[in-house]
């Protein structure tokens, strides 16, 4: 652990470094939209706040400047707020771009992560879109219930597409993914994902595509099975919209809250001060993050990482932003 001794400006906002993840249905697309100069290729994937073992994020500006996340907050444990016990962020925050689409999956609930998968959280997400083609969908819950042996067979010999309900999607819209939802990002599609911190994602099918080394990518139908939430369980897509003016809180699930800010030539506190630590990611557009001496400018395809403490933070500029944080016990 890296011995950092408290300084002044210690709770300053931070810009975050993301990892990249190159899954063979990515493209180029956050790279050239928000040009972060990342050469991988395809480029599916950024961890924009990661601590995830996986692809955790680094610090890339201040005094922490070059180490990862998780070990600023495992040596600062006040930067979470103490909601957080030692540095252990429930968020995973991501941009992704689906040049092709992603396979049908599902995600576990905490519960199912913890008897099977060595307590690693379960994963419900959120999805923001930020651009689609026109026509993009998603896969979204199943159109009928499914014994656990027909769903197994159809996943295994391709006609699971006939049971997929499939939604259309546009920039602006909040999609809202709880756990045991099947679901799949369709082409075309640029979005940013604030999730649970977790990595587990069980393949039900994959299109008939085969992965770099060219065989069929891994199935995972039993687990799956297994955390599917039926019957006729399609979630609630009632958070879709559009962008209106000023803030707004449009997700909170396993102590995680978002609020969309939209604003133009104006200002507004983005932090929860003593209470919470905060995620600042850039959508659209450019700010900058204020607190007591210090200044940090925010542009699009950016994130910074606000430590919780007793003076406020403020947001000023014009764009599109999320605000990520866990709120205390009772303020959903």
């Amino acid at each position: 652990m890296t011995d950092i001794s408290a300084k002044e400006g210690e709770y300053a906002p931070f810009l975050l470094r993301p990892a990249a993840r190159d899954y063979i249905w990515g493209g180029d697309l956050i790279d050239r939209r928000f040009k972060k100069g990342i050469s991988l290729r395809p480029l599916a994937e950024t961890w924009e706040c990661s601590i995830h073992p996986d692809g955790p994020s680094t610090v890339a500006s201040g005094r922490f400047s070059g180490l990862e996340l998780r070990e600023v907050l495992s040596d600062h444990p006040g930067f979470c707020g103490g909601l957080c016990p030692g540095g252990e962020l429930p968020v995973l925050v991501k941009f992704i771009d689906a040049k092709q689409n992603l396979s049908v999956q599902v995600h576990p609930d905490d519960g199912y992560a913890e008897r099977v998968e060595n307590c690693q959280s379960g994963k419900t997400e959120c999805w923001f879109i930020i651009d689609a083609l026109p026509g993009a969908e998603l896969v979204y819950g199943l159109r009928e219930d499914l014994p656990r042996d027909e769903l197994m067979r159809r996943c295994s010999d391709g006609s699971i597409g006939d049971c997929l309900r499939r939604i259309p999607v546009v920039p602006g819209d909040v999609v809202p993914v709880p756990a045991g939802t099947v679901h799949a990002i369709g082409a075309g599609i640029l979005m940013a994902e604030i999730q649970q911190n977790s990595n587990l994602t069980y393949r039900l099918y994959d299109w008939g595509r085969k992965g770099a080394d060219g065989k069929p990518r891994e199935l995972h139908l039993s687990k799956a099975a297994d955390v599917i939430r039926m019957p006729s369980f399609i979630p609630d897509t009632g958070r879709r919209r559009q962008v209106p003016p000023g803030t707004e809180r449009v997700w909170n699930a396993n102590c995680i809250a978002v609020d969309r800010i939209n604003i133009s030539d104006a200002s507004c506190r983005v932090d929860r001060g003593t209470a919470s630590w905060s995620v600042l990611l850039c959508l659209d557009g450019q700010g900058r993050i204020e607190r007591d001496t210090d200044s940090l400018p925010i542009e699009a395809g950016r994130c910074a990482f606000i430590p919780a403490c007793s003076s406020a933070a403020v947001l000023s500029g014009s764009g599109v932003f999320l605000a990520v944080f866990t709120p205390p016990s009772g303020t959903f």
